[in-house]
């Protein structure tokens, strides 16, 4: 009963952590094609058009420190990375607004997006590592939003094609890659062990024919060199005669005892309590 009650409390932490991470991934999810419906859409409505006046040096910086950011942040800590993903957004965004023509415009969005490609991979590889075809959704809608089709612009379909989905493509392709080298490492380990367990179970059985060997030759010598002492100790006819061959019958006797208990010990696996040669 108490084991019942135990496995239905596991079932239930279970089930509410999965559904906990269900939950946090669609939160992710609908961040994500906020924050690109938003940059993508209301953004450009703010702008002016034309050209901007800071050329696509401004836009490879603010990549630049971004990566560097990221980089920075442990991967083993994705609380920081989502930190320095969304502190990135809200400066380049903000950045933009506050010079508008500055660094981007309503027809030249480069400036805007070029610092975010760096956030893309983190968040592809992430993506395709927990779900792959929730990962091939996610990047179907965002280069939708991304590339507006209902503006029919080659540099924005360009823009967002370059900066958005080459780069969750890329983090796609790293956890991939990611995920192969884990695999062969394991079965490069596998093997090895496999090796040193034959290797082990040669060296075994090496033992136990050597074991074999002298069970067979020396034993059986030492066995009759008894037998004939012990009968020369009972058919002598003086004294000094009998005691020299009940010595001797002896001395082979514990010589037969060590040798068994030699051969026992190569007999014996390593690390085993093994097994001795019968008597």
């Amino acid at each position: 009963m108490t084991g019942m009650i135990a496995a239905t409390r596991r079932d239930r932490r279970t089930a509410w952590s999965g559904g906990w991470c269900n939950r946090g991934q669609a939160m992710a999810d609908g961040a994500a094609l906020g924050v690109v419906a938003t940059l993508s859409v209301l953004v450009p409505l703010l702008l002016p058009e034309g050209e901007p006046r800071a050329n696509a040096l401004a836009g490879t910086l603010g990549f630049v420190l971004v990566a560097a950011a990221l980089l920075a942040v442990r991967p083993a800590r994705p609380g920081g990375q989502q930190a320095v993903a969304a502190g990135a957004v809200v400066t380049v965004t903000a950045g933009v607004l506050a010079f508008p023509g500055l660094l981007a415009t309503s027809n030249d969005l480069t400036n805007l997006w070029m610092p975010l490609a760096s956030v893309w991979p983190t968040y592809g590889a992430c993506r395709y590592r927990q779900d792959r075809r929730r990962a091939w959704l996610m990047i179907g809608l965002l280069t939708a939003v991304v590339t507006r089709p209902w503006v029919a612009s080659v540099p924005v379909v360009a823009t967002g094609l370059l900066y958005l989905t080459v780069p969750m493509l890329f983090g796609f392709y790293l956890c991939a890659r990611r995920a192969v080298v884990a695999s062969l490492t394991e079965r490069a380990r596998r093997a090895e062990r496999e090796q040193e367990l034959l290797a082990e179970q040669a060296r075994a059985d090496e033992r136990v024919r050597i074991a074999a060997e002298l069970h067979d030759i020396v034993t059986h010598r030492l066995t009759l060199m008894v037998l004939h002492a012990g009968a020369l100790a009972v058919s002598a006819p003086d004294a000094d005669t009998r005691a020299t061959a009940e010595e001797v019958r002896a001395t082979g006797a514990k010589a037969l005892d060590e040798l068994r208990d030699l051969i026992g010990v190569l007999r014996r696996p390593t690390g085993s309590a093994g097994w001795m040669v019968p008597r």
